[in-house]
């Protein structure tokens, strides 16, 4: 998201802008590409879509990841957050379905004053997580799919259900 008002402050900004959205989009490509791991976009159209994140300070990459989000046409879109600033949450509330966010105090300065241990995520914690994740959902898969017979309702569901939300 783009500062507008700081961006008419500058004289070439529009440079400046393409320089910085060039080098914030290789940057995207290549976590993509390193946490996806050969994984397909997963289906979201139609379903119910939940956005957690560690807290809001501007909620500005928060209402990206909405407006994003939202080009691929989810039924419902839901944001949790254990805190954030009263402003973020109410700008992100404007843009989702549903904003829960359990603490706003009246003095936030950073998300980060609120964790004992605020450090980064590696790349490569990042990519575990994601594959455990996988893993665990197909497990889960195989186990409902031996559990139902492919002819009745249930099965039926379960396959919309899975299909809607894979990873």
């Amino acid at each position: 998201m783009l500062n507008e008002e700081l961006a008419s402050q500058l004289t070439d900004a529009g440079e400046i802008v393409d320089l910085v959205a060039a080098k914030e989009l290789r940057e995207l490509q290549r976590r993509e590409a390193e946490y996806r791991d050969q994984r397909p976009f997963p289906t979201i159209e139609a379903g119910t879509i939940i956005l957690v994140d560690d807290g809001l300070a501007t909620g500005s990459t928060m209402k990206a990841a909405v407006r994003a989000l939202r080009q691929r046409n989810p039924a419902r879109l839901v944001v949790a957050v254990p805190m954030g600033s009263a402003q973020a949450c109410l700008e992100v509330k404007r843009e989702a379905d549903e904003m829960i966010c359990v603490v706003t105090p009246e003095e936030f300065y950073a998300v980060g004053e609120w964790y004992e241990d605020f450090s980064q995520t590696s790349d490569q914690e990042v990519h575990d997580l994601l594959g455990r994740a996988e893993k665990r959902h197909r497990e889960m898969s195989e186990k409902l799919r031996t559990n139902f017979n492919s002819d009745n309702a249930e099965c039926l569901f379960f396959e919309r259900y899975r299909d809607s939300h894979a990873l």
